[in-house]
């Protein structure tokens, strides 16, 4: 059996929980593997990535979906296609049972950032692959364009390195283990920049990054000794686009507000 990367997003049902129950959940968690694992304020989740065989027993308690509404999006270690799932005793079930989701999990991307060029040899790129340039600065070109994948986020080198929880923030945080899977022709442009500058040897572009919501999700640096991207995946949430989260994000949020009022 593989190791699965779970990316986990615990949404409070009473939109609360304290450190004791947070501690509580990490020790679950530790009897199969240490994690990162931060409370968003923004979204008013706890976010926990770990890997394991299997999901800890914990999570398949219908007491804990008395408490959370769960989100995972997980990624075998063999670089299959990343999927998303949920499970909610109240989001879209109150009177239909527990809410069972399970999909393939999209992404995007909305910028592609060419960083320490030759402008000669980027003006060429350009005008080769169509691509539009929206901002311009003494060491960078951007392009906004959308970029929609599916990618398998496997963490299991980074969660295994690990020598103890850490409480960090994990959408500021870029990984060594993950793959982009191409899926549409948008999508193929970028395999076509990596094609173009590779067929020229590359002495020109430094790296390329690809951001959404300015955040950088994907970093790719060149390597001049080897002649090889150097990849850097970002935290799957970050980028995720499954039209079902969204609906939650946005019911999760409304929820809030009435309680608050």
């Amino acid at each position: 059996m593989n190791y699965i990367s779970r990316h986990i997003r615990l949404f409070p049902v009473n939109f609360q929980i304290d450190q004791e129950e947070i501690n509580s959940i990490l020790k679950k968690i530790n009897s199969v593997s240490f994690c990162y694992y931060f409370w968003h304020n923004d979204y008013n989740c706890l976010d926990l990535l770990y890997t394991s065989k299997k999901p800890v027993d914990f999570f398949l308690n219908d007491r804990v979906l008395e408490k959370f509404h769960y989100w995972e999006i997980n990624s075998d270690e063999d670089f299959s296609t990343d999927t998303i799932s949920c499970r909610s005793k109240f989001y879209k079930s109150k009177e239909d049972g527990t809410f069972n989701y399970a999909s393939v999990c999209y992404y995007q991307t909305d910028q592609i950032k060419f960083i320490g060029f030759n402008k000669d040899f980027i003006h060429k790129l350009i005008k080769c692959l169509e691509i539009t340039i929206t901002s311009v600065t003494s060491d960078h070109y951007i392009c906004n364009k959308k970029l929609f994948y599916q990618a398998s986020n496997d963490r299991w080198n980074s969660i295994d390195n690990l020598k103890a929880n850490e409480n960090t923030n994990l959408n500021g945080l870029l990984f060594e283990d993950g793959l982009i899977l191409n899926t549409s022709e948008k999508t193929n442009l970028l395999r076509d920049v990596f094609q173009e500058i590779e067929r020229h040897k590359n002495h020109n572009i430094n790296s390329i990054e690809l951001t959404n919501n300015n955040q950088v999700i994907h970093k790719f640096t060149w390597n001049m000794e080897t002649k090889k991207w150097k990849e850097l995946h970002g935290y799957s949430w970050s980028a995720c686009i499954d039209s079902e989260y969204i609906k939650f994000l946005d019911w999760y949020r409304k929820e809030k507000t009435m309680v608050s009022l």
